[in-house]
């Protein structure tokens, strides 16, 4: 049951990342165009070597979750950059949510039997709640564009 819980999470991540990162990137402000790439750099990295390292037949080293942590420290790290330099509620929110990470993963570091799907359950869950929030952003600023130009013209 857990395994298919995790798949879903999986699946929708990799939705998450061409629709809503997509739509913050070319869509969005400055803000959500940063903010975008520096979600999107980690998250696609990590979704291209785990699995191409799994298929090559190497098991996930002991050190990935410390890595995992440390890449979490500075996309949250540049986030609350984003969101003071830009004033933006959005990716305050977005690195909220995106610290949360920390505390699964480093509960995940301290759990005696690790539990991986669970583990990826919740990391893709974030991952995807970001990416929302990010795209949240992105259609917000460009409604809000679309809007002005009209009270222009």
């Amino acid at each position: 049951m857990l395994y298919a819980i995790t798949y879903a999470t999986y699946v929708l991540q990799l939705c998450a990342i061409p629709l809503a990162g997509g739509v913050a990137l070319f869509k969005g402000d400055k803000p959500e165009r940063f903010g975008a790439t520096i979600v999107l750099i980690p998250t696609l990295l990590e979704d291209v070597i785990l699995p191409v390292s799994k298929h090559l037949g190497y098991p996930l080293a002991d050190s990935m979750p410390y890595v995992e942590m440390l890449s979490t420290f500075a996309v949250s790290c540049g986030l609350l950059y984003l969101a003071v330099r830009y004033a933006s509620l959005w990716l305050a929110a977005a690195m909220v949510v995106e610290g949360t990470e920390l505390y699964f993963v480093r509960a995940f570091i301290d759990a005696s039997p690790r539990n991986f799907n669970l583990y990826a359950t919740e990391v893709n869950v974030i991952s995807a709640g970001v990416l929302g929030i990010l795209g949240g952003a992105a259609i917000v600023s460009w409604r809000a564009r679309i809007q002005k130009g009209r009270a222009d013209a």
